[in-house]
């Protein structure tokens, strides 16, 4: 079923604390809270001191078991993305710039990758993001850092991702991530 493409940017971001440990029977647990900016900023010591302080430590997801109390290892932080879509999370068909593969002002991949917006990334129909600028798996020429696998054509959301240009053999210019193989077409997942 064909998917078509959108281009959304982040709005924001939620800030993420939890614990993740194993009970001697195979099974994993994780539990997740939701902090503040400011808890995130005390680090991971300090999030964590302050969750059991005010009573706000969750419990495993699946079994609803308390994370152990002298749990040491196994604790976590992040942030993420909130993104300019209906419930702020990333769908299929879903484009976004990411300007980070792009460190110190180098492409992970390409000597000639110069775009400042960075690479783009789109959401695949099963749910795995695949990144249009990035070096095939299969690339015939891995020494070659100025061809590209796909060669990206059109402005978001009317890309095409083909093999028209300096590119190498890999491939007709398909995607194959996990169990999608289809292709990017006029902004359309195929």
């Amino acid at each position: 079923m064909p998917t078509p493409c959108r281009l959304v940017e982040p709005v924001g971001h939620t800030y993420h604390a939890g614990w993740h440990w194993e009970d001697g029977a195979d099974h994993e647990h994780r539990s997740e809270v939701e902090i503040d900016e400011a808890t995130y900023s005390l680090g991971l010591d300090g999030v964590h001191a302050k969750l059991r302080a005010e009573g706000r430590v969750a419990p495993c997801e699946t079994c609803g078991r308390m994370p152990p109390e002298d749990l040491p290892f196994g604790q976590w932080m992040g942030c993420r993305k909130v993104w300019g879509t209906e419930d702020g999370k990333l769908h299929p068909g879903d484009m976004f710039w990411a300007p980070w593969l792009h460190h110190d002002g180098k492409c992970l991949y390409w000597d000639n990758c110069d775009d400042p917006r960075g690479h783009l990334i789109v959401v695949l129909p099963n749910g795995h993001q695949w990144d249009v600028d990035s070096r095939a798996s299969n690339c015939t020429m891995p020494e070659d850092r100025t061809h590209r696998c796909w060669v990206r054509t059109g402005e978001p959301p009317n890309v095409t991702a083909g093999k028209s240009g300096h590119t190498c053999a890999a491939g007709a210019g398909s995607i194959l991530s996990g169990d999608y193989h289809g292709f990017l077409q006029n902004g359309v997942l195929t």
